[in-house]
């Protein structure tokens, strides 16, 4: 017997059904080829917004306040240079505590300018040079010399000025000196550092700003200090990859940097937190000598700026937006790494001197681990989202003909 499918009357419904189906067959991939285009297209944006974002809101706003605070260091010196009291060595300590936190956040994007012109060892080149300094100081006692921020910033000698000179000239065994404890040689050397640090501090924020984007007064401290060099705006560069005066020639390769910059600071972290466990203001290295846990807890606060895309209360698209979208426990991962790890470094802090070694070694390998763990979420996280072939992840290397 037929089937009734196929006698004569049910033809044209068969017809219409294998017609319908052949539609639906088609439909589906080009429905599924939108949906990721679509996608694609979303993510690359969020790509580009976040590399601009993070110019914007972490690393202009973050050189911008290293000025300021730097400036306020070079007030405050200055008035400790006027009035020889405890209380004014206090205020300029407590504005060098201030600048140098800045300084350490700001270690998260030692790349582009910071790289090309070594303004981190400029600003505050590590360990400083104690005996180069402390011979400095003799001839400026003896009346042989004298120094001045110029003096300083072009005789090539980096490690006798920045911050941890300055740290060198304020502190002993990690307090404020007595001011009755500080010559008058120490006094003039400080404040020839502190304009050397608001000078190449400003000149820093131009490289990224580009120098006709800085303010009149930050213009004219530069053409005083002798520094003419027209910066162009890095910044413009780094958020407008692809384009034609962007030496960035895709999204990708920003993002690597951001990535590989905070991952590196991590991975540097790790031996400094090791270290906390040896660590007493009396007995401390003179290159280490003020507050290690400062140090640490701020280039953390960079890292977290970082991922998070800015300073606190100015956040828009961000690395944390990017790993959630690939994956989200990863992300979520990422922050409580971030969190765990100050958490750590803060309660190791708190410990009181009568504290047992045994249970410091404790907390610092447990904060070690934490450092470990971040490290390597970072680093999971970053070929996940730079090497999304939407974002061209090879195109420093390749050249697209499409």
């Amino acid at each position: 017997m037929k089937h009734p499918l196929l006698s004569t009357a049910a033809g044209p419904v068969l017809a219409a059904l294998i017609s319908v189906t052949l539609l639906l067959a088609c439909a589906l991939p080009v429905q599924a080829g939108i949906k990721e285009g679509v996608q694609d297209f979303l993510y690359e944006k969020k790509a580009f917004d976040t590399v601009e974002d993070y110019t914007e809101n972490a690393v202009l706003p973050t050189l911008s306040l290293m000025v300021e605070e730097l400036s306020i260091f070079k007030q405050a010196c200055d008035g400790l240079e006027k009035s020889r009291t405890d209380e004014a060595v206090a205020k300029a300590a407590k504005a060098w505590h201030a600048a140098m936190n800045r300084f350490n956040i700001a270690w998260v994007f030692n790349y582009g300018p910071g790289g090309h012109y070594d303004f981190h060892k400029q600003l505050a080149t590590w360990p400083f040079d104690k005996y180069l300094v402390d011979y400095y100081l003799k001839d400026i006692k003896a009346g042989k010399l004298k120094v001045d921020a110029t003096f300083l910033r072009t005789n090539k000698h980096s490690a006798t000025r920045g911050l941890h000179t300055a740290g060198y000239l304020l502190f002993r065994k990690g307090s404020a000196r007595k001011a009755a404890d500080i010559t008058d040689a120490e006094i003039s050397y400080l404040g020839a550092v502190c304009q050397a640090l608001v000078e190449e501090g400003i000149d820093y924020e131009a490289a990224w700003r580009g120098t006709a984007n800085l303010t009149v007064a930050k213009k004219e401290i530069l053409k005083k200090a002798g520094i003419t060099r027209q910066r162009p705006s890095y910044a413009w560069e780094f958020a407008n990859p692809g384009e034609k005066n962007s030496r960035y020639v895709s999204v990708s390769v920003p993002l690597q940097e951001i990535f590989q910059e905070a991952t590196t600071v991590v991975e540097d972290m790790i031996p400094a937190i090791e270290e906390l466990l040896d660590y007493t203001p009396e007995t401390a290295p003179y290159w280490v000598y003020v507050d290690p846990y400062a140090d640490i807890l701020s280039r953390f606060q960079g890292v977290e700026e970082a991922y998070y895309g800015g300073l606190e209360g100015s956040r828009g698209a961000s690395l944390s937006d990017l790993v959630a979208k690939k994956d989200a426990v990863l992300d979520r991962r990422v922050k409580a790494a971030l969190a765990h790890v100050k958490k750590r470094i803060q309660s190791i802090r708190d410990l009181n001197a009568n504290t047992p070694k045994e249970t410091k070694e404790l907390m610092i390998r447990i904060a070690v681990g934490e450092a470990e763990k971040l490290m390597e979420r970072l680093t999971t996280a970053t070929p996940l989202v730079t090497a999304d072939q939407v974002l061209k992840p090879w195109a420093a290397y390749v050249h697209y003909d499409k």
